[in-house]
């Protein structure tokens, strides 16, 4: 019996943590890049990352073709912020040979008006440099929050 107290004790505390999870889904999707980011904080002990992924697509001609369909996991996220009312990101591919040497470097930032508002919106930044001259972008981006 006792076992089973315990047991039940853990699944909730397990459901209660993943409920606790701050997600935002962020995507920009404009005539040179499209892109889209998941990420989650923790609420608990200071806001930690739990989870990212993305993906991105550079449209434009010149660019690798590598960065055609690039995905994301979280070792690519440089930086992540968010209190409040702001989100920010920062992703660095620095994909190697798969990129002729290319990296691409996707900054998001991005704002609600009120604390309980569940979109945000803002601007991205993406760079591609490493061969030529650097391709720079920039567009709006549009969050939402799940959790």
């Amino acid at each position: 019996m006792r076992s089973k107290i315990l047991f039940t004790a853990m699944i909730l505390m397990a459901a209660t943590a993943a409920k606790a999870d701050d997600r935002f889904v962020c995507s920009g999707d404009d005539t040179d890049v499209r892109f889209t980011v998941d990420v989650a904080f923790g609420s608990q002990q200071g806001m930690h990352l739990t989870h990212f992924r993305g993906a991105v697509a550079v449209k434009r001609k010149g660019v690798s073709a590598a960065f055609g369909k690039r995905i994301f996991g979280s070792d690519q996220l440089l930086q992540s912020w968010w209190r409040g009312k702001t989100l920010r990101l920062e992703v660095l591919d620095e994909g190697g040979r798969e990129t002729d040497q290319q990296k691409l470097n996707l900054v998001i930032g991005a704002t609600r008006e009120d604390a309980k508002d569940q979109s945000f919106t803002g601007k991205y930044e993406l760079t591609v440099s490493g061969q030529q001259e650097p391709y720079k972008f920039e567009g709006k981006v549009y969050c939402g929050q799940k959790g």
